[in-house]
């Protein structure tokens, strides 16, 4: 299989959520429908109350609150888009390897924490008091919520509220990460939505809108360069954070003929990396 990893996305859904109160094989999951978006609101905070509550997800896409991570996404066609690892373990304390993890308070090993921070592997709950966002105009949208616990803060000595907003729209996926300090002194944080896209042969894939910026390679000790190609492409393994990128990158996978493009807001920087990953 081939992953093509990228830190933040805006991607493509549909409606009516489902609740899943099994930790079985995704495609043997049993489900009820939650179809008005105030009786889905009371569904799910009177089923996460009875402790049952694992899943999240519609007939296109998969939430789980272990991580609050995004672990499927299909398109109208009903083709995975999101890849994950055949050896994925969904139970703590291990991270969820594929779909779109979040990374908080660190991201990759730049600081003292665990690779990524420990929001990927923390059982989220469901926000039952979400900070106010502009109206999602009718679109389906779910809000989790990770507070720091008493365990957290002999890892990280900060209280903090990270506050997630997945919204379902047509023809995209909206994704809104939000931070608050609930502590009394100050603290810094680096936070990535890192998205693992399942390509064809990633010779044929290649990404626009990331040509002559500044990266550092991870590969050859986070040396900085300048990107010289029109586009990247792929003959082996890479693994780069690009500076300062556009609020628009798009990745063209051409055996499919299936383009995503990502926009983002407020996220300064893009990584990449690609692998083979069993």
């Amino acid at each position: 299989h081939c992953s093509l990893q990228v830190y933040w996305c805006d991607t493509v859904i549909d409606y009516s959520w489902r609740l899943i109160s099994s930790t079985t094989e995704i495609d043997r999951l049993e489900f009820c429908y939650v179809n008005l978006p105030d009786q889905r609101q009371r569904a799910l905070s009177m089923i996460m109350k009875a402790g049952c509550l694992y899943f999240v997800f519609t007939s296109l896409h998969l939430v789980l609150l272990y991580g609050g991570q995004v672990v499927s996404w299909k398109n109208q066609r009903r083709e995975e888009l999101l890849f994950m690892s055949s050896k994925a373990v969904t139970k703590p304390p291990k991270p969820i390897r594929g779909g779109i993890p979040i990374c908080f308070p660190q991201v990759a090993n730049f600081g003292t924490l665990e690779q990524h921070g420990f929001a990927r592997n923390r059982l989220w709950s469901l926000d039952e008091d979400p900070s106010p966002l502009p109206p999602a105009n009718n679109q389906s949208m779910v809000d989790l919520v990770l507070k720091s616990t008493e365990e957290d803060l002999h890892t990280w000595p900060y209280r903090f509220e990270l506050r997630l907003r997945v919204i379902v729209g047509a023809d995209k996926l909206t994704i809104i990460p939000r931070v608050r300090n609930v502590d009394n002194k100050a603290f810094s944080f680096t936070i990535a939505l890192r998205n693992y896209f399942s390509v064809s042969d990633v010779s044929e894939v290649r990404v626009e809108g990331l040509e002559t910026l500044d990266y550092f390679d991870n590969l050859l000790k986070r040396e900085r360069y300048t990107e010289q190609a029109d586009a990247i492409t792929f003959d082996g393994e890479i693994d780069r954070v690009y500076l300062s990128t556009p609020t628009k990158i798009a990745v063209i996978d051409h055996e499919r003929k299936r383009t995503i493009v990502l926009r983002k807001e407020g996220m300064v920087d893009a990584g990449f990396h690609h692998i083979l990953i069993p």
